[in-house]
């Protein structure tokens, strides 16, 4: 598949890491994990707005249409047909890739999710950005800075120095393992082929391509999932809005957030059989905590959410059609 602004360069094909990362930031579309920009709490940022963000890679979540029960089955005896459903939905030539190099590939990508998304360490660890090297041995050095930079041109500009958020090993562990699996162009297949599964179905209004037939109530679900995947909040801004609306609200939920900070530290100075250090060191990290409740200010002004949605939809309608171009021309 040709991947996914431009089209994919005739020497060398797309780096698949490159794919994933601009899947991740710039269209949210990522499978395998979501990047973010996490704002730093104010007294440990310096003045810059660049060094007063990092960034954060976290597992995500499986698209319904993945799970277990829902998602249709098809045995290796079927496979073939079913991969000649997508080839005439999209109207293009058959892959020089096998299907049963594609059934490989799209269960070794799916048992890296599962293994990422089931992974219950509960463990996030803050890497300087330079230190990713040492986690991904597959990629040479600076790979993850290169392609940051370049994937959030005109956003940030991120340095080695710069932290990064790994939500749970197994992010890093998988994505490492498929990278020394698979070649460069084998892996964006199976992204691609991947990446179509979980999204033509709904484009093409066929959900019996994805879904289990018997399950009517799993559609109906899968449908309801995969839009509010893509609207994010402003699906649920008519009740943000009508339940925060005012200043008063958003005033009484920060009170509250200041409240519970309160209690916490007063409970932790009463607790005798705390030493210092630990006490000390908890207190700290509940001074720098903040919670992100409430979508910032402006978007409880209709105007404002109606003139960005305006706005992003001019910025992207260039790259959106030549998105949707790129993903029929060929996989």
């Amino acid at each position: 598949m040709e991947w996914p602004e431009e089209t994919q360069p005739a020497v060398g094909g797309v780096d698949p890491l490159d794919l994933m990362l601009d899947l991740a930031i710039n269209w949210n579309l990522n499978f395998l994990f979501d990047v973010r920009v996490l704002e730093l709490p104010r007294h440990a940022a310096s003045a810059t707005r660049d060094s007063a963000v990092a960034l954060v890679l976290s597992r995500g979540k499986l698209s319904y249409v993945w799970q277990e029960g829902v998602r249709k089955s098809v045995d290796q005896t079927q496979y073939e047909s079913y991969v000649q459903m997508y080839y005439q939905l999209l109207s293009v030539k058959e892959s020089n890739v096998s299907a049963t190099t594609l059934r490989e590939l799209e269960e070794a990508i799916l048992a890296a999710k599962m293994d990422i998304v089931a992974d219950e360490s509960e463990q996030q660890v803050w890497f300087k950005i330079r230190a990713l090297d040492n986690e991904t041995s597959s990629l040479d050095p600076g790979t993850w800075l290169a392609l940051f930079n370049k994937q959030f041109s005109g956003q940030f500009t991120w340095s080695g120095e710069h932290w990064i958020v790994v939500d749970g090993p197994a992010v890093l562990a998988r994505l490492d393992k498929l990278l020394k699996t698979y070649s460069k162009h084998l892996l964006v297949v199976g992204l691609a082929w991947v990446f179509v599964q979980t999204h033509l179905w709904a484009v093409a209004n066929k959900p019996d391509l994805a879904f289990d037939e018997s399950r009517a109530k799993a559609r109906k679900y899968g449908c309801f999932e995969y839009a509010e995947s893509l609207f994010g909040l402003l699906s649920v801004a008519e009740h943000l809005t009508h339940t925060f609306g005012t200043g008063d609200a958003r005033h009484h939920l920060s009170y509250f957030e200041r409240t519970l900070a309160s209690a916490v530290a007063r409970k932790l100075h009463q607790s005798s059989w705390i030493h210092d250090g630990p006490r000390n060191a908890a207190l700290r990290k509940l001074e720098s905590l903040s919670m992100a409740l409430l979508p910032p200010s402006e978007f409880f002004d209709k105007a404002w959410r109606q003139a960005f949605a305006n706005g992003y939809a001019m910025t992207n309608k260039t790259q959106a059609v030549s998105f949707t171009s790129n993903t029929k021309r060929r996989f």
